[in-house]
């Protein structure tokens, strides 16, 4: 896990040695420590970075195979009898699958009910202005300053010419209310979906929680175990947008190839320390040969 940490690391570094635009964006150069027996990354070739990737997302799969093998051996020192796992296994992935479909249709709905507030802040804010401009134009109508001579005649253009912007920017106003007032009900809609969807959201989770205590004690082993297989296989999905972005010109791309990279790893290595104390803590109660298996295949240190 250690090796495979620091490699994954290290790979964001690929994306900042191609493009001096980036350096110039103050992204550090980052370099595989040159005790591991490695290229420095900049002295890397394309091929070999592609290989690079490659092979550490080879690491990766591994990873899953070996909790995956954990997992195993863990549901072995359950009471549970061999059918009634496999149902609750099986109830726990569908309930994993229906929990990231959900979240998926959160983060659409957060995006169209983020730009609908966006315009009625908009309106509100252009509404403001308008009134605050409405009695400007007023208070020099009343100023008397059009008929003083000379000045008089640019002061009354001015104040017409500030009038027919206001006019135009109501009529525009106007329009975006009228939107608003059409896309009221649809955004009322989006924001009752959101709440059924947070709802069953959160009646999934509890169910969970409830399959996963079905297996006592080594219930918490096999959820986290269970988490960072995910998170083993978002770090795979990440290097594929490493290698995507490796020649890419856009920042964009970079940003989100890093960010993707930094999320995955954060979580694998929370959900192995969370895994090695928990272990620990369960190591009297679990069968020696089952124990020492674990240490083998996941690790303590």
């Amino acid at each position: 896990m250690e090796d495979f940490m620091t490699r994954a690391n290290a790979l964001k570094g690929f994306l900042n040695t191609d493009s001096g635009a980036f350096l110039k964006m103050g992204i550090a150069v980052i370099r595989l420590d040159a005790g591991a027996g490695r290229k420095a990354l900049t002295q890397m070739s394309m091929d070999e970075k592609y290989q690079e990737i490659d092979a550490v997302a080879a690491q990766c799969s591994e990873l899953i195979t070996r909790c995956e093998q954990a997992s195993a051996v863990i549901s072995g020192e359950g009471s549970l009898k061999a059918d009634e796992k496999a149902k609750i296994e099986n109830r726990i992935k569908e309930n994993d699958r229906k929990c990231s479909d959900i979240r998926g249709k959160l983060e659409s709905l957060a995006k169209e009910t983020a730009f609908f507030i966006r315009k009625i802040e908009d309106y509100d804010h252009n509404t403001d202005r308008l009134r605050a401009k409405a009695r400007e134009i007023e208070a020099r109508d009343k100023s008397g300053n059009n008929y003083i001579p000379f000045y008089g005649l640019k002061y009354s253009v001015d104040t017409l010419n500030m009038y027919n912007d206001y006019k135009r920017e109501v009529s525009q106003n106007d329009v975006l209310k009228s939107w608003l007032d059409k896309n009221a009900a649809a955004y009322g809609s989006q924001k009752l979906q959101e709440k059924d969807l947070r709802n069953q959201l959160d009646e999934l989770t509890m169910e969970t929680e409830k399959l996963w205590n079905s297996f006592g004690d080594v219930g918490e082993l096999l959820q986290i175990l269970g988490r960072m297989i995910t998170s083993l296989g978002d770090f795979i999905v990440a290097a594929g947008k490493i290698r995507t972005a490796l020649r890419s010109t856009f920042f964009e791309d970079v940003n989100e190839a890093q960010t993707a990279v930094d999320m995955s790893l954060d979580k694998i290595q929370s959900y192995h320390d969370i895994f090695r104390q928990k272990l620990e803590e369960l190591s009297g109660r679990l069968k020696k040969d089952n124990y020492d298996k674990l240490v083998e295949l996941i690790g303590t240190t």
